[in-house]
């Protein structure tokens, strides 16, 4: 079980997790960001003798880069999101999963079809992308490059105007993230996303309600044990988890922002930082 941070940064909430106890370890590349694969190779080498599937959640960091490795290359399998919301979307949903290994590509196409191929074997369902949203991406594909330089351009920009002044999401050297969103983090959220509102700045809330309080988590089994195992543990990533989700505001980033705009956006949020 990973530990939620938004920065990169990556440790095991559980340091009793041993490879008996799980089929594969999964993270996120939260905001766009990706994390520190290093320290999470040191982590799973040192932590019970971890040595499991990786998956790698890259629906948020298409074009991301980690020591100039692309993301969607470091995980046993690297799953991408094409959801209208991302930084490279389809016009209705969608996704990608990228993997080197034939018996994983063999059991994923087997369930993407329906499962068809061979002699129906397993259960499948019908998740094909069509051949049109994939030709209009292909299209996009080639502007892909320009947006990432424009959100680049921005998320840059007002790094500059907050530093020191507004808490931004931290990115390490050694990372060029794709900015699919840019955070700030701030503890008067409610009050400045109504006074941004009201000077006709649109802002979103990622993500409101933690895993942890999910209906759907608590009821789980994986859930209950998690809190059995470790109570302590599980309820300080939950006040961490908790005080992510009250704090975090996403300002509007993306290629089609003026230089005006871009500057209307950090002067408000700057002039309204009490």
């Amino acid at each position: 079980m990973l530990d939620v941070d938004a920065n990169g940064q990556v440790d095991l909430a559980d340091e009793s997790t041993t490879q008996s106890s799980l089929d594969a370890l999964m993270y996120v590349n939260l905001y766009g960001n990706m994390i520190d694969y290093d320290r999470l190779t040191v982590i799973t080498q040192f932590f019970g003798g971890l040595n499991l599937p990786i998956i790698e959640d890259a629906a948020q960091s298409f074009g991301a880069k980690y020591n100039g490795k692309p993301s969607g290359s470091f995980g046993d399998i690297s799953v991408f999101s094409f959801d209208p919301m991302k930084n490279f979307n389809n016009y209705g949903s969608g996704g990608m999963l990228l993997t080197d290994e034939y018996e994983i590509y063999h059991k994923v196409t087997d369930l993407r079809n329906n499962g068809k191929p061979g002699r129906f074997y397993r259960s499948g369902t019908n998740s094909k992308m069509s051949e049109l949203d994939c030709a209009c991406m292909l299209i996009k594909l080639n502007h892909f490059d320009a947006w990432q330089k424009r959100r680049t351009e921005i998320a840059e920009y007002w790094n500059e105007q907050f530093k020191d002044k507004i808490e931004t999401l931290a990115v390490d050297e050694s990372v060029e993230p794709s900015w699919h969103k840019y955070p700030i983090f701030i503890d008067d959220r409610a009050w400045m996303r109504f006074q941004l509102i009201d000077q006709g700045i649109d802002t979103r809330i990622h993500y409101e309600e933690p895993l942890n309080e999910t209906v759907s988590y608590q009821s789980s089994v994986e859930g209950t044990n998690r809190f059995k195992q470790d109570p302590v543990k599980f309820l300080e990533c939950a006040v961490n988890a908790k005080r992510l989700s009250l704090r975090t505001l996403s300002l509007p980033i993306y290629p089609e922002l003026t230089d005006a705009e871009v500057e209307y956006i950090a002067t408000s949020v700057l002039n309204l930082r009490r």
